[in-house]
């Protein structure tokens, strides 16, 4: 029975076939795939946490991935315990003073009108709109009970799944980075390596850093409001930290919420100022955390890695806050920026002439052979390839390699030549055509890598034809890295 074989075509229908389902299974699965990939940020991020403390302290792996993993847990459940009922209650202190805030608004506008559009709104209907929204979500929530009970549990359910799968791909990253890198041949990896590296070292110092300055806006945030006496201290700190994942509009916006609230808190404050001195005092700790966090954090925690313009920035973040709530304001920025190198490497294989055909010549090469080969070159582009010893008539002296490259210039053919033999080189070399002279060992493996390369027919007793990457003189490609 004959083996089954797959032409060139039908694999690539294959493979793309693939691709084409997997993307449509995810799309239709999307609602669960969310905690899996808060999983592979997660295990992204804990990983280097890993590898440090693997290669600085020492012992097996797997006990740093247990001992960070449950630190880990240990912090979720402090949050879920400690630091979220106080984060109610300062939001339900904020509800209570709601009513505080609405007079004071009401007084401002008591004998103002503000016009939104073609309507004029009073003050008394701002204030009773504005009463109106927790009655109704209030109301919203008991209609909903049902649903709200239902999406708890999905909740739960996705905190599970979320610990259960950060666990497994930080346990087994270093084997699923393996199994990536088994599916790519040697020559790839070689070229692929630089532009992997450049993606992990992107994404990991955005991430990680981006991680660190939500933690640093949000820990010296709280303290400095709690200094100062500002109520909804913890509320602030955590929303000035959040939004720092939106750049440029975020932190100022984070200040105006707090510099407002300050304004309108009433007496006492710690210090015994007035309102107006306390939102003054507020915005100058905003400013001044925000040009630390400039000139201090920012250079050295991301410094300039994901490369991009920043309009760009502001349109990705608000784009992916849109399309993944708040997992997309986190990834929407290293998401492009590694979508940016992905485009920068393909432009690059745009911009490389095609692969040349090496034809390794031979003492029973001769001239009509030469020429046929020549007339039949898919590519237009011949590399000769001639190993030393390998004396033919056919190339006998400098007049014949001439009348070679006169042949090749009037059927478009691009012609080099690649020999480890002196004689040979400097005879090409003198008849005018580009010449790649390379010691023996260089050329020995350059050769070789022709042997995994498929091989059309041989012509007669002519060597056969492998199809290689251009080997021989080539202008100069970008060197994957920062442009």
């Amino acid at each position: 029975m004959a083996a089954i074989h797959f032409n060139a075509r039908t694999k690539n229908a294959l493979i793309w076939g693939g691709v084409g389902l997997t993307l449509v299974f995810l799309y239709l699965v999307s609602g669960i795939v969310t905690p899996f990939i808060w999983a592979l940020v997660t295990a992204f991020i804990l990983n280097a946490v890993v590898g440090f403390a693997t290669r600085r302290i020492g012992g097996p792996r797997s006990l740093w991935v247990v001992v960070i993993y449950f630190g880990l847990v240990a912090a979720l459940i402090w949050g879920l315990t400690v630091a979220i009922p106080l984060l109610i209650a300062q939001v339900r202190q904020l509800a209570d003073a709601a009513p505080t805030y609405l007079q004071q608004v009401q007084d401002f506008f008591q004998t103002n009108r503000l016009l939104v559009g073609s309507t004029s709104l009073s003050a008394a209907q701002i204030s009773a709109a504005l009463r109106q929204v927790p009655d109704d979500l209030i109301g919203g929530l008991r209609s909903r009970a049902p649903e709200l009970a239902r999406d708890i549990a999905e909740r739960l359910l996705n905190l599970l799944l979320y610990l259960i799968a950060s666990f497994y791909f930080l346990l087994n990253a270093d084997r699923i980075v393996a199994n990536i890198r088994g599916l790519f041949s040697s020559p790839v990896l070689a070229e692929l390596d630089p532009w992997f590296k450049r993606v992990n070292a992107t994404l990991g110092s955005y991430l990680r850093g981006q991680i660190f300055l939500i933690l640093i806006v949000s820990v010296a945030t709280f303290v400095g409001l709690s200094i100062l006496g500002v109520r909804f201290a913890v509320v602030l700190a955590l929303m000035s930290g959040i939004v720092e994942t939106v750049p440029y509009l975020g932190p100022y916006a984070a200040g105006a919420v707090a510099t407002l609230v300050a304004m309108t808190q009433p007496p006492p404050n710690n210090f015994g100022w007035p309102p107006l001195i306390l939102g003054v005092a507020v915005a100058v700790m905003y400013t001044i955390i925000r040009q630390v966090e400039d000139n201090l954090i920012m250079p050295f925690v991301i410094g300039r890695t994901v490369e991009l313009h920043p309009l760009t920035v502001l349109f990705v973040v608000l784009a992916g806050a849109s399309l993944a709530g708040v997992l997309g304001l986190l990834l929407a920025v290293p998401v492009a920026a590694t979508i940016k190198i992905i485009l920068e490497f393909l432009w690059q294989k745009i911009r490389e002439p095609d692969p040349r055909e090496a034809l390794v010549v031979g003492p029973a090469t001769t001239w009509e052979k030469l020429g046929r080969r020549l007339r039949s070159v898919p590519g237009k582009r011949l590399l000769l390839v001639i190993p030393r010893g390998a004396e033919t008539p056919a190339l006998a002296d400098v007049g014949a390699y001439r009348r070679l490259l006169l042949l090749a210039g009037e059927l478009g053919v691009d012609l080099q030549v690649l020999t480890n033999d002196a004689r040979a080189a400097a005879t090409a070399q003198a008849a005018g055509i580009v010449v790649d002279e390379q010691p023996a060992e260089q050329f020995a493996r350059t050769t070789a890598a022709a042997n995994g390369a498929p091989a059309t027919p041989a012509d007669d007793d002519l060597p056969p034809v492998d199809a290689l990457r251009d080997v021989g003189p080539r202008t100069e490609q970008p060197v994957p890295g920062r442009s």
